[in-house]
């Protein structure tokens, strides 16, 4: 804001001069009395005029030139006298122009806050203070994010920066849905672009409780029709795969984002571990790099135990295991979703099934692993759902056995 102001000042101050300069090089070099000068012609009118009218009387000149000679008398003090009053216009112009400059920074300053630029400033300043925070509270990034809403609401055509910074905050926070409108807005603003389409069908993914839904579907072809190996499709696609029970299907879509993916990418073997996997569940013979990948890091091989009958299930009922770490944000380290099958259900958690990059079990000293049916097959709670916790467990390399009982029901 004070950098604008300085820079206002100075503009306006450059403007001054660049005006008044012309006027001050126009300006008359000896200044006369005008009121003054006003009376002497006005004298002098007079007694020509009496001077005329003896020359009328004593025969010196007809009538004919005596009316003449007045005419142009008076259409000589008209032009002396407007003249003098061109001087004075000229001196209130000036004034007028003095007047206009000194508005012109509170105009602008005017039109510049109407535009919605001073939002802007104040957002770059609440942002400069939320990351230089090392621990910033919840309110700070709940004011943080009311401001970018605001400035959303307020601006005609918001800069994809601000939409993508919005959908981001909307992620980290859970808020699919609000992240979902952002991208939905992007890929409206660029038709074109594999990756915001590839945003928006994850964002409607996971607002419509990581269900694949039609609309979903249709924009994630879309993407890869514009970009044959996106990988936030690739990727979405073999999490929707996976969790279908389609282990193939799920492999095939990993392979291509890993056929993509740099060799130094820090997500890579996190892929490489759900290919690993994928392929071991869908019956396929296991290569080098999967038994590399499945062998590396902590894996819970986790035992889903009923604690009394099953109760009726709908079609779109699912079996939802993951694991959260006991101190520390609450987010899934790994997720796994199954269909509801045999009991005892059996699945083994690793870093492959992590939601995101650096949140797996590796970043955990202990966990708590969650088992849970889902009746209408999402992430939210619905009433009725079974749910069971284990004990604490401290991941390690290699594997290590858990047991979870369900034996809640939710209400």
């Amino acid at each position: 804001m004070t950098l604008f102001l300085l820079s206002a000042i100075g503009l306006t101050a450059l403007v001054a001069v660049l005006l008044l300069w012309p006027l001050r090089r126009q300006a008359p070099v000896a200044s006369v009395d005008e009121s003054q000068r006003h009376r002497t012609n006005r004298q002098a009118y007079r007694e020509r005029v009496a001077e005329l009218e003896r020359d009328l009387a004593s025969g010196a000149v007809d009538a004919v030139v005596h009316q003449r000679l007045l005419d142009e008398l008076g259409r000589a003090l008209l032009d002396d006298e407007t003249r003098a009053g061109s001087g004075r216009a000229d001196t209130r112009g000036r004034g007028v122009l003095l007047v206009l400059i000194a508005l012109l920074p509170a105009v602008a300053l005017g039109l510049w806050m109407w535009r919605g630029a001073a939002d802007d400033l104040a957002l770059r300043d609440a942002l400069q203070a939320l990351q230089s925070s090392p621990n910033p509270s919840a309110e700070q990034v709940r004011d943080f994010v009311a401001q970018m809403d605001r400035r959303l609401e307020r601006s005609p055509e918001p800069t994809p920066a601000l939409r993508t910074m919005r959908a981001d905050f909307a992620m980290e926070m859970r808020d699919y849905p609000a992240a979902e409108r952002q991208y939905r807005a992007l890929a409206q603003q660029f038709p074109e672009d594999a990756q915001a389409a590839g945003l928006y069908a994850q964002g409607l993914y996971l607002a419509a409780g990581r269900k694949l839904t039609a609309e979903a579907r249709a924009e994630a072809e879309r993407a890869l029709a514009l970009d044959p190996r996106q990988p936030t499709v690739l990727g979405l696609l073999g999490i929707h795969s996976f969790e279908s029970g389609d282990y193939k299907q799920a492999a095939q879509y990993w392979q291509r984002l890993l056929t993509a993916m740099p060799a130094d990418s820090p997500n890579r073997a996190l892929i490489e571990g759900g290919l690993a996997e994928a392929r071991r569940r869908g019956g396929e013979p296991a290569t080098p790099a999967d038994v590399s990948a499945a062998a590396s890091g902590p894996r819970l091989a986790v035992t889903v135990k009923l604690a009394g009958p099953l109760p009726p299930l709908g079609p779109e009922a699912r079996l939802l295991v993951f694991a959260r770490a006991v101190n520390g944000p609450q987010v899934p380290l790994a997720v796994a979703r199954l269909p509801v099958a045999d009991w005892p259900a059996e699945v083994t958690l690793d870093d492959s099934l992590a939601m995101a990059p650096g949140m797996n079990l590796s970043s955990a000293e202990q966990v708590v692993v969650t088992a849970r049916i889902s009746q209408g097959g999402g992430v939210p709670v619905t009433p009725g759902d079974l749910e069971g916790h284990s004990a604490a467990v401290a991941p390690g390399d290699g594997a290590l056995a858990v047991t979870v009982q369900l034996d809640r029901v939710l209400d």
